[in-house]
Formats: structure tokens, C-alpha cells, sequence
């Protein structure tokens, strides 16, 4: 514990003697973090999907228009059974698959 405390002394004195140390120290770190929390983007967009609608209800046809037009997700196929689904994502063709189950209106008109 005393070496601790020993090293925090010996920092503070070295602040004391050379001020460009506290910049070096405390100021540069500061800068970066600003910098590159503005330069990272985390946003999603363009994510390659593979729609499966079993319903094929005006409900999921109306759910699939505005998942699709979010501007998140490109369609890049749709499929006609679970087996293209597994195709497509395999293949990396698709990393995302929206699959809508043959009871989603009845569902959805039931509040489920």
C-alpha cells in the first residue's frame, strides 16, 4: 500500500515540475475519446435478408412493406419454403431470415 501511494506522490510532483506531462496525462486521453466516439458508427443498415411469408395475408404483405421499407434490411429473395431459407443463409446470401407464421392475422386480430 505504500508504494501506492508512494507512485501517487511522485506523479503529482512530476506534474508540479513539467506541465506539459498533465496534457500528455490527462488531456490527449480526453481528445481520443471525443474523437473516436464520433468516428465509431454502429448503426445497421443494408442487412441482407431472405423473407418467408407462410401467412401470405394482406396483414403480412403490409408487415413485410414497412419492415422492408425501414431502410435497414435489403430483400434479397423470397422464399417459398424453409429449406431456401436454409439455402440462402447458409450460402451467405442472407444473414438475417424474416419468417411469418400461417396464423400471423389471426394473431395479430387476436391481440396474441
Amino acid at each position: 500500500m505504500n508504494s501506492i501511494i508512494y507512485f501517487i506522490k511522485k506523479e503529482f510532483l512530476q506534474f508540479k515540475r513539467d506541465p506539459r506531462m498533465f496534457g500528455m496525462i490527462l488531456v490527449a486521453p480526453v481528445i481520443q475519446l471525443i474523437f473516436l466516439g464520433l468516428a465509431a458508427n454502429l448503426d445497421v443498415d443494408n442487412v441482407k435478408t431472405v423473407i418467408y411469408d407462410t401467412d401470405k395475408s394482406s396483414t403480412s404483405r403490409d408487415f413485410i412493406e414497412r419492415f422492408t421499407s425501414s431502410g435497414y434490411f435489403t430483400v434479397v429473395d423470397y422464399a417459398d419454403n424453409y429449406d431456401e431459407v436454409t439455402e440462402a443463409i447458409e450460402s451467405t446470401d442472407a444473414i438475417l431470415a424474416l419468417v411469418i407464421p400461417s396464423d400471423f392475422e389471426e394473431k395479430i386480430n387476436r391481440r396474441e
